[in-house]
């Protein structure tokens, strides 16, 4: 039978056989990077928190312009967990191209190769773009400076990582200790 991606991801982690296999192996990017199926599902559901929390809905399209890496892998995983969909082009396209695919897809969220992509990216979309913008993550690097251009807040991987993290956190501390709203 069919099953929708983000299922999947779901359902490897608990197979006996796969949990700690290697899901992903990025050697060509600094540092390596090395990810078992379980991890791997982990930094997508963490990453599919955070674009939660900016309003990224089912029926929301985010652009993932990155190019293939570990970090995409996940990006997409956690896009599709969210209920979104992606609009897919490598960051070596033009960025006009990038634009154009922003803007007819109508992208509430932007997924970026790195601050290169993102300036350039938020330099070229148009104003219903920048508008509409809810959040940016920057797979590969720092973003610091190129932020100062976007219309919105703007994660590094690794914050955005933790931003999901924190929230499973208070997620699974109400469920500990609910609320009694009664008093």
């Amino acid at each position: 039978p069919f099953h929708p991606v983000p299922d999947l991801w779901h359902s490897l982690p608990t197979c006996p056989e796969t949990p700690n296999l290697v899901a992903l192996d990025d050697p060509h990017r600094s540092p390596p990077t090395r990810l078992t199926y379980r991890q791997a599902r982990d930094a997508a559901s963490r990453l599919s928190r955070c674009l939660a929390s900016h309003g990224i809905r089912p029926g929301h399209r985010v652009a993932l312009f990155a190019e293939s890496s570990a970090r995409w892998v996940v990006a997409d995983a956690a896009i599709l967990a969210a209920g979104a969909a992606d609009a897919v082009r490598g960051a070596r396209a033009p960025p006009e191209e990038l634009a154009y695919i922003a803007e007819h897809a109508a992208c509430v969220a932007l997924v970026v190769e790195d601050a290169e992509t993102l300036k350039a990216v938020v330099q070229t979309v148009g104003e219903n773009v920048r508008q509409n913008l809810r959040v940016i993550i920057v797979l590969h690097g720092v973003c610091k400076g190129a932020a100062t251009h976007a219309p919105c807040p703007v994660l590094d991987y690794e914050d955005a990582l933790a931003r999901g993290a924190a929230l499973r956190a208070e997620e699974e501390e109400a469920e500990t200790f609910p609320v009694d709203a009664s008093r």
